[in-house]
């Protein structure tokens, strides 16, 4: 949690929107708030971020698991990310495993998952 607060505080909101720009992205609400959000682009998981007063209630689970169905529909075979150090394991128990590769996007840990077979 210190990591993400330390990353949040050090991202430019300018930054953010360059960096989003060109990817889609998904938000999730509940009761006109929002609660998480999910980008996308191309193969890759380019951002998931859960609000912290909703964190462990499923909302990062549905906005992942939604990212792969619409991705699958796209014929997209695996998935690709780079997790933060406190998120490595959010990924593992939802299939994802290391690549061995470099990041694709600067820093984190390479994840990938198969979700055609």
């Amino acid at each position: 949690m210190a990591e993400s607060q330390k990353w949040a505080g050090s991202v430019p909101i300018h930054a953010m929107e360059n960096r989003f720009q060109d990817a889609e992205l998904w938000i999730a609400e509940a009761n006109d708030i929002t609660v998480g959000w999910i980008a996308i682009r191309g193969y890759y998981i380019d951002g998931l971020y859960t609000h912290p007063e909703f964190a462990g209630l499923g909302v990062g689970s549905g906005l992942l698991a939604f990212a792969e169905t619409v991705l699958k529909e796209r014929g997209i075979e695996t998935v690709r990310l780079d997790s933060s150090v406190n998120a490595e394991e959010f990924y593992l128990h939802r299939g994802y495993a290391p690549t061995g590769g470099p990041p694709e996007r600067g820093n984190g840990i390479p994840l990938a998952k198969r979700i055609i077979s």
